[in-house]
């Protein structure tokens, strides 16, 4: 392994991927929680309004789905191949 790159260093880069997941992922539930509520009490807003919630919805599912996939493929299919954290798999 280079000098650069220590198994120490892997809280600051793992760590972080999986922060950040962890709070897309409480903050994705905050946004079922909103839409739920949106459509059970707003039922009278155009059709225009709510085509652009239910998109918005699918592009924040869309993202927490992307990170979860990125921490699956850094944390398991990826396990013990620390040189892969250099490379971003997007």
């Amino acid at each position: 392994m280079p000098e650069s790159f220590s198994l120490n260093s892997l809280g600051n880069t793992v760590g972080a991927i999986y922060l950040g997941v962890l709070l897309d992922a409480l903050l994705f539930g905050v946004t079922n929680v909103q839409a739920y509520m949106y459509f059970h009490s707003c039922e009278r807003d155009r059709t225009t309004l709510k085509l652009l919630i239910v998109m918005l919805w699918i592009l924040s599912a869309l993202h927490t789905a992307f990170g979860a996939y990125s921490l699956w493929f850094d944390l398991i299919t990826q396990f013990g191949n620390y040189f892969n954290l250099l490379h971003p798999l997007w």
